[in-house]
């Protein structure tokens, strides 16, 4: 295992399943709060002017990363994302669809916007590169997987 790899062990403080309800209820409550977020009408906590601020940030200062990891469940917007390339396995089976921006220089730089099914789907109608304006919960940064954002908006 690489040095810094996490593990995330569930703890339960119960004495019984039937006490604490499924882990799965657990380890959602994370996911179904922050997709209970009104992302749109809720003023982002951090704001990048775009990509290459974000990018020239974390190539001068160390510190970000260690701020977007401690950063899960805050709102973040970019005013400027380029629409590089997109992922949309997961969409074409009824997910979400991910937004990525050019990270040639390197995974600590990867910003991954994942639209929800119905905002992939308006996505796709003009699915082409192009500067949009993101805003979404931070799900997960890590400088070996970068900036992960869901859910996550355009517009």
């Amino acid at each position: 295992m690489p040095y810094g790899s996490k593990f995330i062990l569930p703890v339960l403080l119960c004495t019984s399943l039937a006490a604490c309800g499924s882990g799965d209820q657990a380890a959602n409550g994370a996911e179904t709060a922050a997709a209970d977020v009104d992302v749109r009408n809720t003023a982002p906590e951090i704001t990048f002017a775009g990509e290459s601020e974000y990018i020239a940030k974390m190539a001068v200062d160390p510190s970000l990363a260690k701020t977007l990891g401690m950063a899960e469940g805050k709102i973040v917007e970019f005013k400027d994302f380029g629409v590089y390339s997109y992922d949309n396995s997961s969409w074409e089976k009824g997910g979400d669809l991910s937004l990525l921006n050019d990270y040639s220089l390197g995974m600590q730089t990867k910003i991954d916007c994942q639209l929800s099914p119905g905002d992939g789907d308006a996505f796709m109608k003009d699915a082409t590169r192009r500067h949009v304006r993101i805003r979404g919960v931070i799900k997960s940064f890590s400088s070996s997987g970068g900036l992960t954002i869901s859910p996550c908006v355009t517009g």
